[in-house]
């Protein structure tokens, strides 16, 4: 185990149950709109579909006017418990577990999506249960999805010693994927223990998943809280070397969650040093952290950086400095400010 610490212990939930009648701590049915009612009467791959595209709502009362609205499987159970989970209701997903025992055994992807409920509410012991405990007990194979749930119901409540010992059993399992990372260096990140977070995205580099943007950054983040600059620097480096992970989009972002703007400025000194070409968002971010913090006079200074790019990659970063002025109540000198800037950008 990479760090020692307490492990908590999963409990079951109470039991809900629908009621037909409104009432204090019942589940009542809505009044069906005539789409879903249209919908109900379809197939039922096409009935869970329609449940699908509810989940970006959060419309959990639509989804269960549609689920009940004709014949249900467990997939359309599945479906409507995951919308239920994006709309944080956890007690309808517990309604429709029991409900869906009363024909069928629930499968790892139902115990998913039950989980995922409960972690929304931060209830990460309940999500253990769902998601681990409940599915074994039943003989069913965990995979890495549910793993990855569990370890982001625990990052979630910031319990970052419970996080690693998941993963230490995700890993003796061979049943992680990168989410699983990320939400362990994330946790790590928030308890200020930099040095597992290092430790993980160097594991992950070197025989995990490939590295993603979250992990990048969360790792970038753990360093920036530590005051590793330098090791911060280096693994951006390291990124941009092997190309594991998307370049300007990912770089930007990274400066942009930096707490410093000295870090992003050193970062884009030696960037050009190095020829590296960067795009207008990795600048752009930095003179949006120059103006929050108020150096907008060093914000000027990087549009001596970009006389090799083209007009209209310095007119976005010079649109970046100007906000930058702004925000830090200075007079816009559009006359003595990157004027000429300004109308080739415009060309």
């Amino acid at each position: 185990m990479r760090c020692a610490g307490a492990v908590g212990r999963a409990i079951a939930p109470r039991r809900f149950s629908f009621r037909q009648k409104s009432g204090p701590g019942s589940t009542s049915w809505p009044a069906p709109h005539p789409a879903e009612q249209r919908a109900a009467s379809h197939p039922a791959k096409q009935r869970a579909a329609a449940i699908a595209k509810l989940r970006r709502k959060g419309d959990w009362q639509g989804a269960l006017s549609i689920l009940f609205g004709g014949p249900q499987d467990l997939v359309l159970f599945t479906s409507a418990a995951n919308v239920c989970a994006k709309a944080s209701t956890w007690r309808t997903a517990v309604a429709l577990l029991e409900k869906l025992q009363i024909t069928s055994q629930p499968d790892v992807i139902f115990w998913s999506s039950l989980g995922d409920a409960y972690s929304s509410v931060g209830k990460w012991q309940h999500a253990l249960w769902a998601l681990l405990q409940e599915p074994q007990a039943a003989r069913l194979d965990l995979t890495a999805v549910s793993y990855a749930s569990a370890l982001t119901a625990c990052e979630r409540v910031s319990l970052w010693e419970k996080v690693l010992h998941l993963l230490e059993t995700a890993e003796a399992r061979n049943l992680v994927n990168a989410f699983s990372y990320s939400s362990a260096i994330v946790a790590c990140g928030s308890a200020k223990r930099w040095q597992c977070a290092l430790e993980l995205w160097e594991a992950m580099t070197n025989r995990g998943p490939a590295p993603n943007v979250v992990a990048m950054n969360a790792t970038l983040t753990a360093l920036q809280r530590g005051r590793r600059w330098f090791l911060a620097l280096q693994l951006l480096d390291a990124v941009d070397a092997a190309g594991t992970v998307a370049g300007d989009a990912v770089t930007a972002a990274a400066l942009a969650t930096a707490e410093s703007w000295e870090w992003g400025l050193l970062y884009l000194l030696r960037a050009t040093e190095k020829g590296m070409r960067l795009g207008p968002s990795a600048f752009s971010s930095v003179a949006r952290q120059m103006g929050h913090q108020g150096a907008w006079q060093q914000a000027k200074k990087l549009l001596a950086l970009l006389r090799k790019y083209p007009a209209t990659v310095k007119f976005e970063v010079w649109c970046s400095v100007l906000w930058a002025m702004d925000v830090s109540g200075v007079p816009l000198p559009l006359d003595g400010l990157g004027t000429s800037i300004y109308r080739g950008g415009r060309k």
